[in-house]
Formats: structure tokens, C-alpha cells, sequence
């Protein structure tokens, strides 16, 4: 029992700091101040940030957060192709 109990206070203590370190992410805050009312993708967000040690991967995660918050809309933007490639559909962000 007394193993039950310390499961419990870890579970308790992990959410804790789970719960501060998305309230406390200032890479979020950043994000979400690029926002505008027209759909930006991905690739604009990492160039407005302009830190080389930003991956998209780092930003989409936030971008889909702030999605699932309701602060972010998630949409398709048509992107011209280069020279001899087709044009494609890739995912952009908006405010909401």
C-alpha cells in the first residue's frame, strides 16, 4: 500500500510539472504572437522566428497546441511548385 501511495504522489507531482512547463513555454508565446489573419505555413513561422536551432517539428507542435486551444485555425494554403514541380497543398495556421 504504502508503494500505492508513492505511485500516486509521483503520477500527482509529474502532471504538476507537466502542467507548468505548457503554461511557462515562451516558444508558444512566440508563436502565437506571429499569428495573423492570414494562413501562414509552417516554413513562414521558423523564418519569422529566425533561430537556427528551430526545427519545424518544434513548431508544428506548438501550432497544433494552440489549434487544439482554440487560438490557432488550422487550414491548406496552395503553394507554387519550383521549376518543374507541381504545385502542392501544405498546411498553414491562422489566427482564429
Amino acid at each position: 500500500q504504502n508503494e500505492i501511495g508513492m505511485m500516486e504522489r509521483r503520477y500527482v507531482k509529474s502532471r504538476e510539472r507537466a502542467a507548468q512547463k505548457r503554461a511557462s513555454d515562451e516558444l508558444t508565446d512566440r508563436i502565437e504572437q506571429l499569428l495573423t489573419d492570414e494562413f501562414q505555413t509552417v516554413a513562414d513561422f521558423v523564418a519569422q522566428l529566425n533561430d537556427e536551432n528551430m526545427s519545424q517539428q518544434k513548431v508544428v507542435y506548438r501550432l497544433s497546441a494552440l489549434a487544439k486551444a482554440g487560438v490557432a485555425e488550422k487550414g491548406e494554403v496552395k503553394v507554387p511548385g519550383t521549376e518543374g514541380s507541381k504545385a502542392r497543398n501544405v498546411v498553414a495556421y491562422k489566427l482564429a
